[in-house]
């Protein structure tokens, strides 16, 4: 990490284990904004998504907060003029079975947001790629690259892999009414 970026992450982890969450009282969606969980930060989210693939677009429906995400597949660049958004601008294709998904233009609040529930901070510099495909009949497999340069001195990878739940039905969840 670039050193301001190490010192908000320690801040947003002082006196947890390595596996605890960030502090809730330093979680900038939490205090002072009350703001959705956003992209990729809505993949921690104990709630429910599904994809829906269409010709042209693939959209994620979010039942955290009500979010949609639009992953383009038409080869648009990237919106010029365009300030920040919580889901970011995303284009994708397929290569084979796996989609891949560049993410950029995602809203950073002035380094105040979060990548994750542990606490890495980022910019508004953040480019995501993802890799998303299905390893198996249930399960989802997102490896996603950060590449940010102002907050960290190299690009770091994850995995997330979820279970289908075929027996699920999307709700709207809201935690933050006011």
């Amino acid at each position: 990490m670039q050193p301001w970026a190490a010192e908000k992450y320690k801040a947003a982890r002082e006196g947890r284990a390595p596996h605890e969450r960030g502090r809730e009282e330093r979680d900038p969606i939490m205090y002072p904004y009350c703001l959705p969980q956003a992209f990729p930060r809505v993949y921690t989210s104990p709630f429910a998504f599904e994809i829906v693939p269409t010709p042209d677009r693939v959209y994620m429906h979010f039942e955290s907060s009500n979010l949609t995400r639009r992953i383009y597949l038409d080869g648009r660049q990237h919106l010029e003029g365009w300030g920040p958004t919580v889901m970011g601008t995303s284009r994708g294709k397929w290569e084979g079975e796996t989609l891949v998904v560049e993410t950029d233009n995602i809203l950073s609040l002035n380094k105040q947001a979060w990548l994750d529930t542990f606490g890495h901070p980022f910019t508004d510099a953040l480019r995501v790629t993802e890799r998303i495909r299905r390893p198996a009949q249930n399960a989802l497999q997102i490896d996603l690259l950060f590449n940010d340069p102002e907050a960290y001195t190299k690009p770091w990878a994850g995995r997330k892999v979820f279970e289908r739940k075929p027996d699920w039905d999307m709700t709207e969840a809201r935690i933050c009414e006011d």
